[in-house]
């Protein structure tokens, strides 16, 4: 169901934009690589405007009205938990032998046969490191934590 706010922003929106769309991005979408995850996710879509000939899209709405972006500790909250609940989930990328997404040269290099374990060890070191309170340090690449 479309919020009163939002469905009078949208009626307004059609006037100025080509296309006026309903985005809906949900850590369920992205891992259903990860054997068809289940995953319970707020709704809370975004209202997007195209325009022809412009090359990116404008935010016109969020169907909770809390701003136009979520805070960000709740985003990497949510994230957090789906990785730290779903990362055995990650064994299933075991099954695949050359992802688009890997260098396969890479990984034969440094003795890792299986991409799902290496992506399980990688997150495990992601954890560890949100759990130290170096979250972003690590993301920079400036410490190690193994785990």
């Amino acid at each position: 169901m479309i919020p009163p706010n939002v469905a009078r922003r949208m009626r307004k929106a059609v006037e100025l934009f080509d296309y006026v769309v309903i985005a809906t991005p949900y850590h369920d979408q992205a891992g259903m690589d990860w054997q068809d995850l289940q995953w319970l996710r707020a709704i809370d879509p975004y209202i997007l405007g195209f325009k022809k000939g412009i090359p990116f899209f404008f935010i016109l709405a969020r169907f909770s009205d809390t701003g136009t972006f979520p805070l960000f500790n709740e985003l990497i909250a949510d994230t957090i938990e789906f990785l730290r609940v779903r990362k055995e989930k990650l064994d299933g990328f075991n099954l695949v032998n050359n992802p688009y997404w890997c260098n396969v040269e890479k990984l034969d290099m440094m003795g890792i046969p299986y991409f799902g374990n290496y992506l399980m060890q990688h997150v495990g070191q992601l954890l560890a490191a949100f759990e130290a309170g170096n979250l972003f340090d690590w993301l920079r690449g400036e410490g190690t934590v193994d785990k």
